[in-house]
């Protein structure tokens, strides 16, 4: 199954992992590339390692195309105009 995580935070993460136990696709998306870049090179976060095959991005399109499942882990001040921003990937 292939699980969108739309956050790419301290929430996000943990909620992958587990996801990523019952052998699931994990797409995660950050709104800095900064972030994504940091994640992909190190494969860490606070000392956790994390799964090579994630797939980090910062094109919410391809994260969210073909998905099963949308977990939406952002904090509240972002979550309005992260929405806006999918339903506009699927007008």
């Amino acid at each position: 199954m292939k699980i969108s995580i739309i956050g790419a935070g301290a929430f996000g993460l943990a909620i992958s992992k587990m996801f990523y136990k019952n052998n699931n696709d994990i797409y995660l998306w950050s709104k800095f590339k900064e972030e994504t870049d940091k994640l992909r090179e190190n494969n860490k976060f606070m000392n956790i390692d994390l799964p090579k095959d994630y797939i980090y991005t910062n094109d919410l399109g391809e994260c969210i195309s073909n998905s099963d499942l949308i977990v939406i882990a952002l904090p509240v001040a972002f979550i309005n105009d992260t929405i806006m921003n999918i339903i506009n990937v699927y007008d």
